[in-house]
């Protein structure tokens, strides 16, 4: 395949984002691969967020019933469990659907709008 052919067959993927979904071609064949990468790092991600937390509402009850101030602590800890919950992170933002496989390069600029020339064939 020279570099102006472009692939033969592509995968899509689709990124939600806030403006709407996005869409971008790979190399046939490495949509579900490009998916469990960015389901391993989203996981990744959510174990560190979690223990951070886990580790900040500690130490805020700490604080408190050491100072003598549990309900101070209480209070921070329940911010810090507040703050977690309603910050969380939008799985379908990080992590991207496959929405076509192995579909020919210019059935997938017509469907999803892609400029498959541009194509990279990697991450």
């Amino acid at each position: 395949m020279s570099e102006t052919e472009g692939p033969e067959r592509v995968d899509v993927l689709r990124y939600e984002s806030p403006d709407g979904p996005s869409h971008r071609s790979i190399e046939a064949g490495r949509g579900a691969e490009v998916v469990a990468a960015h389901e391993s790092e989203y996981r990744k991600r959510e174990r560190i967020r979690r223990v951070t937390t886990a580790v900040v509402t500690v130490l805020a009850v700490g604080g408190g019933v050491g100072f003598d101030r549990p309900l101070v602590g209480v209070a921070g800890a329940a911010v810090v469990l507040g703050a977690f919950f309603l910050g969380g992170h939008d799985r379908e933002a990080v992590v991207p659907e496959v929405v076509a496989t192995s579909i020919a390069p210019d059935r997938a600029a017509e469907r999803y709008d892609l400029d498959v020339r541009a194509h990279d064939g990697g991450e």
